[in-house]
């Protein structure tokens, strides 16, 4: 076979009849994504996505006593009812194959393409379902929060601890490489050189750090970066690069807005305004979790909610579990007795299933009733990037638009979430693990 040519339409074709029909087997990180299940269309491509929201009952109620004959009747007063109206967010992903691998995979035929091909795709599945699963829950917030900073090293890179409220493992697990900004906490003073960022270079998950070298706009590492007017502080915050104004709302930002949002001002409607439930520093305990519900049941939850914690806080209440939990006759030793994976309880709702994940951060916890979420937009993660057809590969360039050794393939994504009821939802804030 050393008469193989390695070219762009072999890639493409070979990629076609591997991987034509792509499966969404979305890895475990992206647990809201998996709950929340195929996509809602919008009406048409390009068109936003509307949606009628309840939002006050009639008040013209008129009260008479017995004998009052043909009264009058109160001003009528009708219920209010609005559109909520959102649009995708894009989200594409690109990695390279080199041409060396590329040219072995073509000479060794098909099959070991396909080796090559499969562990791309599933690193870039792996990549795009991980940043959508971020912005579904922190889009339009902070991914975390700066607690210590060292002093000027004379170099590009320092070491930034995350402070512990704000720190989650599984947002910073495998993102070597990835870039941030820095904004102030309240998310409206950019910080650091006018289009500086920061590139993750090593992440400590024991210690909560992340070894960061600051560079300017063309890629240059300098420590002007960091001691510029509007230097980086403790206290400020970090978002992907690039996705300050752009990303989707979301979970934390729906729950806490108390503005407008999709179109409507949760300052004047309460039923568009989630509820937060400060924990006070302390444990986050099943007790804890019936309090924190009280302002959501008042407002209208009477249906499951999901109780997402850190994984911290599950170990906290799984040792909890027991002061609350009645066994009966249905009981199962098999499945408790090497502890649990998901916790099951009833209160003033009715179900509330607690399931960890690694993308919550340790301070927090959000209750959501995952039913009133959807995901809405054009099309989900995949390599049929619009416009591209069958053309999957092409030849790779860096952002001058100079040539690169090697094939470039992309992943594509237009989709957000929408909840019709925020106010059945519940941010927890102050959680202090044990």
């Amino acid at each position: 076979m050393s008469d193989a040519v390695t070219t762009v339409a072999k890639l493409n074709g070979w990629f076609k009849s591997k991987y034509g029909k792509f499966q969404d087997n979305i890895p475990d990180v992206a647990k809201l994504n998996k709950m929340l299940g195929e996509i809602v269309k919008a009406q048409k491509v390009g068109r936003n996505f509307n949606f009628p929201v309840e939002l006050s009952l009639p008040q013209g109620c008129t009260y008479a006593t017995a004998g009052d004959g043909a009264f009058a009747f109160e001003e009528t007063i009708p219920g209010e009812m609005k559109e909520a109206t959102i649009d995708g967010s894009q989200i594409l992903v690109s990695d390279i194959i080199d041409y060396e691998s590329a040219a072995k995979a073509v000479e060794e035929g098909e099959e070991a393409y396909g080796d090559a091909g499969e562990r791309m795709v599933r690193r870039m599945r792996k990549a795009g379902y991980k940043r959508i699963e971020l912005s579904q829950w922190y889009g339009q917030a902070s991914l975390g929060a700066i607690g210590t900073l060292p002093a000027s090293t004379g170099t590009s890179t320092r070491a930034v601890v995350i402070t512990t409220a704000t720190w989650a493992t599984g947002i910073w697990t495998g993102m070597k490489g990835m870039r941030l900004e820095a904004y102030d906490p309240t998310l409206t003073t950019r910080r650091g050189q006018a289009a500086g960022y920061y590139e993750i270079t090593a992440v400590l998950i024991a210690s909560r750090t992340l070894s960061l070298t600051a560079k300017t706009s063309a890629g240059v590492a300098t420590e002007a970066v960091w001691t510029d007017t509007s230097a980086v502080a403790v206290g400020d915050v970090f978002v992907p690069k690039g996705s300050f104004g752009k990303d989707m709302a979301g979970v934390n930002k729906i729950v806490t807005n108390s503005g407008s949002l999709f179109g409507i001002d949760a300052a004047t409607y309460e039923l568009w305004a989630g509820n937060t439930f400060a924990n006070g520093s302390v444990p986050f305990t099943l007790k804890k979790l019936q309090d924190s519900i009280s302002d959501a049941v008042g407002k209208g939850l009477e249906e499951k909610a999901t109780v997402f914690v850190s994984t911290r806080t599950w170990n906290n209440l799984c040792s909890d579990q027991a002061a609350l939990r009645k066994y009966d006759a249905s009981y199962n030793e098999a499945k408790a007795k090497s502890g649990f994976r998901a916790l099951t309880m009833f209160s003033q709702n009715g179900e509330l299933e607690i399931v960890p994940h690694t993308i919550i951060k340790e301070g927090e916890a959000f209750i959501i009733p995952v039913d009133r979420f959807m995901k809405i937009g054009a099309q989900d993660l995949g390599p049929n990037v619009p416009g591209r057809g069958e053309q999957y590969f092409d030849n790779a360039t860096n952002s001058s638009g100079q040539s690169l050794a090697g094939y470039r393939l992309m992943m594509y994504a237009h989709e957000a979430i929408i909840s019709g009821a925020p106010a059945l939802c519940t941010k927890v804030t102050g959680i202090v693990n044990s």
